[in-house]
Parts: structure tokens; C-alpha cells; sequence
């Protein structure tokens, strides 16, 4: 049944992508670069694509100082022709500094950071590929249509790793499924985890609803995303991810209230700032008489730790050790590289080799200066998805539930400001401005609000 499964499920995916690829109008073959990339830093490396049958050590040796030479080569290729498409489109196209402020100020200082890593050459690495998570989001930014470039490449992520995951769990386990001691038997599909199964299919799974929502009730558009979104369901509960569970119910939320107040953004902006002081308000209450606090309530009901698995005395070690260099962090891309100045205690303490909180994690890469600009980036986000709303809703609202997904998912996951990463690209995707220049000063001014 195996040798069937894989050839049906790529003629699947090759009839789907064909069908996608009739209702596109407005995009350029360009779009492949980007998709590739995104594609990639979705699901796993490209060694373990070629390579799919060995372990992630066993392929890269986990020499996190040199990095992988296929990975390194194959990025470099996608960077160049891509950087080649936006100089062609330079006379189209405008990046202003002042309306990506913090983004930009983000790159300059996390490259200046560099100066005081203990890895220079890993943390120059990590911070182009970083960059090259923004250059792939302008190249999509940069279609003629912007909001068709956003859906399309989003769908057709969906059609080649959703069902690619099922294929792999279902007939070849020894690719889709991890066995671990703690955890036991995990569905991990084309990702290389539980955990990032889990935040694949919530992120695609409210991008397929977002997308059944807006092309109702035209059944023949609604076939595919539907059939995709029962595929991406049924992944979703089988990777056991507690905080993609709850990132996916976030987002329908999001979308539903965003349906009802089409139009109304002030009413909006006003729900959401009296959802967020009334959540201020009950955390402060249940502390205070009851010794608990949303988050953990909600963990116990679902029958996991209140602790977040044991996330939160990590997370004050990992406060006590990144307090050491408080201001200016141990370097972008240097904490979690083995034998670093910083980080040597994590390892001899056996703490995981990984934050598990993105907000902690940029507080000790990049100090508090770094966590200040990140904070103030959401802030700018925010605002720039609000004031698009009156060139295009729904995509807005696709936005504006990916970015709050985002920052809610990096609560209990590090993801935001690492190179290559699907929710990072997302939330580049969500944050960037670019304007065409013709008729620049007036879409300009439009934009900035």
C-alpha cells in the first residue's frame, strides 16, 4: 500500500497545485523562490528531505558553530536570485525606513550584536538567513497583487505538506513518526517534531477557514480548501500540541469577530482592548484569591501541567543566567550555541536546548534593548494591520489572526526574530510595508494612517 500512497498523493498534489496555479492572474513565476523558502522553513532542512530516512544529528552532526553546506549553498542560491528580482523591480516598488522603523532597527542593532557574540561567524550566518526570511516576504510584497501573492502562496504550502504529513505518518514511519522517552510515539509528518506539526497545521488550518469563509458559498472553489482542512484537522489532534490547539481556536475567534464587525474599526479596536484589560483584570483576581492564573487553568482542564510541562522554572533559570548581560544580550543567534560564555551553565545544568518562550529568548540573545524593539514592532504591527482595513479587509483579518497567534504562540515556543522559520516569515509577512511607486505619495500616505 505504501508504493501506492506516495505516487497518488504526488498526483494529488501536482493536480491541485495545477488547479491553484488556473486561478492565479496577478502573480509572477517569481513567486517560486519565496514559496520554496517558505516551504522549507515550514516543515524541515532540505538534508533531511534528500536525506529523509536519517536523524537530524546524524545528517548535520549538530555543528551548530559551521552550520550544514547544503543548507548554507541551496539559502544562498534562493538569496541571490531573489535579491536580482527586486532590483528588476526597484523602479515599482518603495521600502521607506520610517514606516518599517522598528524592523529596521531590529536588523541594525541584531547585526551590531554580532560585535559581542562568541560565535561571530554563527551569528552572521544566523542573521542572514534571517534576512533573507525579509527578503523572500518582499518578493511576495512586491506582486502586482499583493493579497493574491499572500493567499496563493499560502495554499499552496497547504497542498504539498498536509497531505505529504498524512502520507509519512500513515505508511512511512520511520519518516513521519519520533519516539522519545518522555513523550513516547509522536506524529511529526515533514516537520522534525510534535510540536511543529502541531503549529503547521493551526496556522494553514485557520488560513483554509479564513478561505472557505470568504469564498462562500462557491462549492466548486470550496472542494479542495475543505478537503485540505479535514486533512489539517486530523493532524492537528493527532500531534497532541496543546498550544496549537489553543492558537487554532484563538484564530477562529479572531476571524468570526472580524466577520461580524466588517467595517467597524473602531468597534474592533475597542473589543479587543476591553478583552485584553478584562483578561488583566481576571488573572489579577485569580492570583490573588485563588494562587492560580489563566494559563494554568486552562492547562489543567486539558489534563496538562500548569507548569507548562515544566516550561516555568526553565524559564526563571534561563532569566537568572540571561540577567548576566541584561542590557545588550549575549549576541544574535549566540545563546543556544554549546560552550558559549552565556550558555555554558544551561548545559551544565542539563536544561533543554531550547527556551520554550521567544520573549525570553530575544532577552537573552539581544538583551533588554532587543526585547524593547520587538515589543514596540508588534505595537507598529498592530497598528499597520488596523489601517489596512479599509484597502482590504479580509486580508487584513488573516493578518491581524496571524500576528496575534504569533505572540501568543511564543508564550510556550521560540519562534520570533529565528532565521528560517515559518512563523517568523508570517509575521514578517504581517509587518512589512512596501508601496508602489506609482502614485507613491498617495498610497504612502494611506498606509502611515
Amino acid at each position: 500500500m505504501a508504493r501506492l500512497a506516495l505516487p497518488l498523493c504526488l498526483a494529488f498534489i501536482l493536480f491541485a497545485l495545477r488547479q491553484d496555479i488556473k486561478e492565479c492572474r496577478q502573480i509572477s513565476h517569481s513567486i517560486w523562490i519565496p514559496f520554496t523558502w517558505l516551504a522549507l522553513a515550514a516543515s524541515r532542512p532540505l538534508s533531511l528531505w534528500i536525506y529523509p530516512s536519517l536523524g537530524s544529528a546524524e545528517i548535520t552532526g549538530l555543528d551548530y558553530i559551521q552550520g550544514n553546506p547544503m543548507e548554507r549553498t541551496f539559502s544562498g542560491i534562493l538569496l541571490c536570485v531573489g535579491i536580482m528580482v527586486l532590483y528588476k523591480r526597484r523602479n515599482r516598488f518603495a521600502y521607506y525606513f520610517r514606516d518599517n522603523i522598528y524592523l529596521s532597527l531590529f536588523y541594525i542593532y541584531a547585526f551590531i550584536s554580532i560585535g559581542w557574540s562568541d560565535y561571530q561567524g554563527a551569528s552572521i550566518r544566523r542573521w542572514i538567513r534571517t534576512t533573507g526570511d525579509a527578503i523572500m516576504v518582499l518578493l511576495i510584497l512586491t506582486e502586482n497583487d499583493q493579497k493574491e501573492a499572500i493567499d496563493h502562496i499560502l495554499r499552496r504550502c497547504a497542498i504539498l505538506l498536509i497531505p505529504l504529513s498524512i502520507v509519512f505518518i500513515r505508511y512511512y514511519s520511520h519518516i513521519g513518526i519520533s519516539y522519545s522517552r518522555d513523550a513516547g510515539r509522536m506524529w511529526i509528518g515533514v516537520t522534525t517534531s510534535k510540536n511543529s506539526l502541531g503549529m503547521l497545521c493551526g496556522f494553514i488550518g485557520i488560513f483554509l477557514v479564513w478561505r472557505l469563509l470568504r469564498g462562500w458559498p462557491q462549492y466548486k472553489v470550496m472542494i479542495l480548501d475543505g478537503f485540505l482542512l479535514f486533512l489539517t484537522l486530523y493532524l492537528l489532534r493527532g500531534s497532541g500540541s496543546a498550544t496549537s490547539y489553543v492558537i487554532f481556536v484563538i484564530g477562529i475567534i479572531i476571524l468570526v469577530l472580524g466577520t461580524y464587525l466588517k467595517g467597524n474599526i473602531r468597534k474592533f479596536n475597542t473589543l479587543v482592548v476591553v478583552t485584553f484589560l478584562l483578561l488583566l483584570i481576571l488573572q489579577g483576581i485569580l492570583i490573588s484569591v485563588f494562587d492560580e492564573s489563566i494559563p494554568s487553568l486552562f492547562f489543567s482542564a486539558m489534563a496538562r501541567d500548569p507548569s507548562f510541562t515544566g516550561r516555568a522554572p526553565l524559564w526563571l533559570k534561563l532569566i537568572k543566567i540571561g540577567s548576566q548581560r541584561p542590557i545588550l544580550g549575549a549576541g544574535y543567534g549566540s545563546v543556544w550555541i554549546r560552550d558559549s560564555s552565556l550558555t555554558r551553565a544551561i548545559f551544565n545544568e542539563s536544561i533543554q536546548f531550547n527556551a520554550h518562550n521567544g520573549y525570553i529568548h530575544v532577552f537573552m540573545d539581544l538583551g533588554l534593548i532587543g526585547l524593547s524593539l520587538i515589543f514596540l514592532l508588534i505595537a507598529q504591527t498592530y497598528k499597520k494591520i488596523i489601517n489596512s482595513f479599509d484597502k482590504s479587509w479580509e486580508t487584513g483579518i488573516l493578518l491581524l489572526a496571524f500576528m496575534l497567534m504569533i505572540v501568543f504562540h511564543n508564550i510556550t515556543e521560540a519562534t520570533i526574530t529565528r532565521g528560517q522559520n515559518f512563523l517568523w516569515f508570517l509575521f514578517l509577512l504581517s509587518s512589512i510595508i512596501v508601496v508602489k511607486k506609482t502614485g507613491a505619495q498617495d498610497a504612502h500616505s494611506e498606509l502611515r494612517g
